[in-house]
């Protein structure tokens, strides 16, 4: 599967963030089956136990534009195919900018016993109990660009800014299993990542694993990252 991204800040200056802070995103758009959903004003968690089948019906989807000096997201209005879809089998449709996916029992084929160990390696001594559980996590990209369910947000404060950036990622173990692992410092291009020690309890079926990197700084920052097992209802489903 492909490693997850690591959470880079854009090259600015303070001057520009202000001069566009405005044009940072916020919202909800999002409609699932775990609950929640609908309404702007920022994120609130809600369980990460999904259960037997994921499903999200005609859900906006969103595109990532670069362009500027901060990130801004465009509302996405096409229709595409997914180039990469695991699991398998289930259904996912990109249509005028809707996403409808339904998952339920993933085949055998496509759970692993290493899923954790290689979604989370920007931890170390990451272990699961009991060991043979096998997982598989939601991945879905078109021939271009990777679909994530995130949201971040820029404040400024003086010469410094905060950046926060939320994600959720789904994930299905073929039984009740606990995760753990040890957080690490990460580098790379000005941004310093510092995970946490975690300890993770899914129950069998769909789950959500709810990531939050935050931090303060000027020029370079440290983010630290955070997870539990939550879904959210203030993130966008973004293509980028």
């Amino acid at each position: 599967m492909t490693k997850r991204r690591f959470p880079i800040l854009p090259a600015v200056t303070t001057a520009a963030l202000v001069l566009v802070l405005a044009g940072c995103p916020t919202g909800d758009d999002g409609k699932n089956n775990g609950g929640g959903g609908g309404g702007g004003g920022g994120s609130s968690l809600i369980s990460g136990e999904i259960g037997a089948t994921l499903a999200f019906t005609d859900v906006q989807v969103y595109t990532l534009d670069e362009s500027g000096a901060i990130p801004a997201y465009p509302v996405y209005t096409g229709t595409t195919t997914f180039t990469t879809k695991t699991p398998s089998d289930g259904t996912a449709t990109l249509t005028d900018g809707k996403l409808t996916l339904n998952f339920g029992t993933p085949v055998a084929g496509d759970l692993t016993t290493t899923a954790f160990s290689t979604f989370l390696s920007d931890y170390n001594s990451v272990a699961v109990a009991p060991v043979d559980a096998k997982a598989v996590f939601l991945e879905l990209s078109t021939a271009t660009a990777d679909l994530r369910k995130m949201n971040s947000e820029l404040t400024i404060g003086g010469t410094s800014f905060t950046l926060k950036t939320e994600h959720v990622d789904y994930v299905y173990v073929n039984k009740d299993v606990t995760v753990t692992g040890n957080g690490k410092t990460n580098v790379a291009d000005g941004s310093t990542l510092v995970t946490k020690n975690f300890t993770l309890a899914l129950k069998e079926g769909w789950n959500a694993i709810y990531r939050v990197d935050q931090g303060t700084g000027e020029e370079d920052i440290v983010l630290d990252e955070t997870m539990s097992v939550n879904d959210s209802t203030g993130l966008k489903w973004v293509l980028d």
